[in-house]
């Protein structure tokens, strides 16, 4: 199996030049392994995807911002060969954040619309209750209805408030829903809202192979923004036992 190594260095203008036309590839990495120093870290990680025959750039994308371009080191298992890598920052992401928000809202929007016709139909119900307890004197010409007269009434107003406190019912419990509904959706716009406060890198690497196939890309760069230092734990039963002191690392 050949592979090739490419440690990057300065080669961000050079890879622009050369990476107009070239087909892309966009994929997603899976972290295989971190080394914590005080200050930084090292991150490692795979990713596989299958080429085309010729030149093209894989993207990979979901990076740390804080991804220091100069350390990023690239490893590539199959018949091709790097040609370049650089990083830029992801923000087409962004876009496409602020179109699923906009999803989002309109399901929510839709949601409410429903909500409002169900509560329409519940004022319509209860009218309908008012009516029927309206109507539901059963005095007849002669004093009163007779036993059928009455049966059959007393049978018609429970048949239609039956069915109206069913309707009642059903309608209540689909607003509860809606309203779950569109609590996780806005939890879902609140979490994107969110996420966006910090924008995304990529590592896009120009590769050429002489025939299509698969690869297998191993990386590691360095991040800033991580780091550890020391914590101690200590603990004693009583005055006269001696001192437990736990050595602990806050990451």
């Amino acid at each position: 199996m050949k592979y090739s190594f490419f440690t990057l260095l300065y080669f961000s203008l050079i890879f622009h030049s050369f990476s107009q036309g070239f087909p892309e590839k966009k994929i997603e990495s899976q972290i295989q392994e971190v080394t914590l120093f005080l200050n930084g870290a090292q991150v490692f990680e795979k990713a596989q995807t299958s080429i085309p025959a010729g030149e093209s750039i894989i993207i990979i994308k979901g990076l740390s911002p804080y991804l220091e371009e100069k350390s990023i080191q690239v490893k590539a298992f199959g018949n091709l060969t790097i040609q370049a890598v650089n990083k830029r920052m992801d923000f087409l992401s962004e876009k496409d954040q602020s179109e699923t928000v906009q999803k989002l809202q309109a399901e929510i929007n839709k949601l409410d619309i429903s909500m409002q016709q169900d509560a329409l139909r519940l004022e319509v119900l209860k009218e309908k209750i008012s009516l029927l307890d309206a109507n539901k004197n059963l005095r007849g010409n002669q004093g009163g209805p007779t036993a059928a007269e009455f049966r059959q009434a007393l049978e018609l107003y429970d048949t239609e408030l039956m069915k109206i406190k069913t309707e009642q019912m059903n309608l209540d419990q689909k607003r509860a829903e809606k309203r779950v509904q569109i609590r996780q959706l806005e939890n879902q716009i609140r979490s994107i809202q969110e996420s966006k406060q910090e924008s995304k890198s990529e590592i896009r690497v120009r590769v050429k192979a002489p025939s299509a196939g698969n690869a297998q890309l191993e990386f590691n760069y360095l991040v800033a923004n991580a780091g550890w230092y020391p914590k101690y734990d200590v603990r004693v039963k009583n005055v006269n036992s001696p001192m437990a002191i736990n050595y602990k690392a806050e990451v």
